[in-house]
């Protein structure tokens, strides 16, 4: 196997803003919310904002458990 095409297996490390949005089913605004409030975490990178995959779960994982906004 070469290495373009373990890649493509791969799920991203992290997200745009408005994909990490998509992902968690809400809309940018609230995503931005809730980056400002600090119940999701982002990392910038140059001049881009992005989400860890593994942030997003774990903000999942808190809404399902009931613990988050």
């Amino acid at each position: 196997m070469n290495k373009q095409s373990e890649n493509k297996t791969l799920p991203p490390a992290n997200l745009s803003v408005p994909n990490g949005a998509q992902w968690l089913g809400i809309g940018q605004t609230k995503m931005w919310a809730l980056i400002r409030d600090g119940e999701i975490k982002a990392v910038r990178l140059g001049s881009r904002t992005l989400l860890p995959l593994a942030e997003l779960q774990r903000f999942q994982s808190r809404l399902v458990n009931g613990e988050a906004a």
